[in-house]
């Protein structure tokens, strides 16, 4: 399938209208990768033009089968009344939050590791084989560090969990802390755009104990309202994972890099 016959098939197949974010997380299960943002409203931008589905952004930003009350048994018709759009959602989904973290760690996040450090980034969310609960980290950046008189070089695998808006507990904190199994340095980041939806300085305490990092932001497309809180501690983890992790969850673009990094001079 492609993303299109995804999304027709996931609206006819359940209810006939989901938030977009929402639509996002279910097609990239359903793929099995990471849908890019471009491949993602071309997607939708396509399925409008030809009439399938039409697309509400005053309740929620919801994406709906065209004519969702009067199915034909081979697909939509006009509606001929409005789609109910049901409540509004205030705050943007995980999956709406992705792009936004994605150009944090590059932008901001990768710079800080220093010149010695070259580093890629993949969304990790959605690519390689489940493992259980708490399996991967949304994002993980993979980082090789090379020094002028040192012949040492390895990589280092750094996790970010990421939350939406009142969806951190002290839950989450254990959440990243599991995703050490695989990544050196987890971090849990989450959406705060009101400082009381949240017990900010209880989470701060958890990751603290835990060495988990916190990152909270208020404007996902606001870079200066990003603010690292508490710094991950390094964890030592099994070669052989690492190249495991690597392996299943990276593209191979990403993997070439990394190798040439660890063995040129």
């Amino acid at each position: 399938m492609d993303i299109e016959e995804v999304i027709l098939d996931v609206l006819r197949s359940g209810s006939a209208q989901r938030l977009r974010g929402e639509l996002w997380v279910v097609a990239n299960r359903r793929l099995q990768r990471s849908i890019s943002v471009d491949e993602w409203r071309s997607a939708i931008e396509s399925l409008q033009a030809r009439g399938l589905v039409t697309v509400s952004a005053g309740a929620g930003d919801r994406v709906a089968l065209a004519g969702a009350h009067g199915l034909s048994a081979h697909g939509a018709e006009p509606a001929s009344s409005p789609v109910d759009e049901g409540p509004p959602n205030t705050f943007p989904l995980e999956g709406q939050l992705m792009p936004a973290l994605g150009v944090w760690l590059e932008s901001r996040f990768i710079p800080s590791l220093g010149d010695h450090a070259q580093a890629v980034s993949q969304n990790t969310a959605y690519r390689g084989p489940r493992r259980g609960a708490w399996s991967q980290p949304d994002y993980t950046i993979a980082s090789v560090r090379r020094y002028k008189y040192s012949n040492i070089r390895e990589v280092d695998l750094f996790g970010f969990e990421l939350k939406r808006a009142g969806a951190v507990t002290v839950v989450a904190v254990h959440e990243a802390l599991a995703h050490t199994r695989w990544v050196h340095h987890s971090s849990l980041v989450f959406h705060l755009p009101d400082p009381g939806m949240s017990d900010l300085d209880t989470i701060k305490h958890e990751c603290a104990r835990h060495g988990i990092g916190l990152i909270v932001f208020e404007k996902p497309d606001a870079l200066d309202t990003w603010k690292m809180h508490t710094e991950p501690e390094k964890r030592s983890v099994d070669p052989l994972s690492v190249d495991r992790f690597v392996d299943e969850r990276f593209e191979e673009e990403s993997k070439a890099k990394l190798r040439q990094w660890l063995t040129s001079s």
